[in-house]
């Protein structure tokens, strides 16, 4: 586990605009040095770069699994004892947010769009009911902008999440679109990171 100081680690990483607080737990990077970790990178049109920094608040531990992109503004919080585990092959494109109270993992070749909010804790309890509870985000998920992952949410892999969704519990199907609230849109979809368009 890497322990490290309030700006060593980010600022060699070439970050723009990361706020550090309470960078006291550890984190673990599995990737080459030539990929790694990049955190608050400017890059998208989305969002305005002069006013909107990232935030990177982590009491517990955070492993990544190999290569990760965060584009500009995002906000990491881990607590205490929290565990947030990043696939490889992970790209954020800006301004989303993370908050893992217990634990929040991500598969590889995991892409999240702007805006969108995934949450293992609704920090209060009601009802009795506990106030965190896992999420899980399977292998090759794309996640529409602005959608909201909530405890207990399971995404199953290469599924994708329709822009807007609001999700709060397991869902069943591999290579599916989920919208709505917890909504199965289309069955047997297929996606891929580069356009269908694109030139080998």
């Amino acid at each position: 586990m890497l322990r490290f100081a309030r700006s060593s680690w980010f600022a060699d990483s070439g970050c723009q605009e990361l706020f550090l607080q309470n960078p006291a737990g550890g984190v673990r990077v599995e990737a080459p040095k030539r990929f790694g970790v990049k955190l608050g990178f400017p890059g998208t049109g989305t969002v305005d770069q002069r006013f909107r920094r990232g935030c990177w608040e982590v009491e517990g531990d955070v492993e990544f699994a190999g290569s990760a992109f965060f584009g500009h503004g995002p906000a990491v919080s881990v607590g205490p004892s929290g565990r947030l585990r990043v696939g490889d092959g992970f790209s954020c494109t800006a301004t989303s947010t993370f908050i893992c109270q217990e634990s929040l993992e991500i598969g590889d070749r995991c892409s999240v769009s702007w805006d969108s909010l995934v949450m293992d804790s609704d920090f209060h309890s009601i009802n009795g009911e506990p106030a965190n509870s896992p999420v899980v985000i399977g292998d090759d998920v794309w996640v529409g902008c602005r959608v909201t992952i909530l405890k207990g949410s399971v995404i199953p892999n290469s599924s994708i999440v329709a822009a807007g969704a609001v999700l709060s519990k397991r869902l069943n199907e591999e290579r599916a679109v989920y919208g709505g609230t917890n909504k199965l849109l289309k069955r047997d979809v297929t996606w891929s990171k580069r356009p269908s368009n694109a030139k080998d």
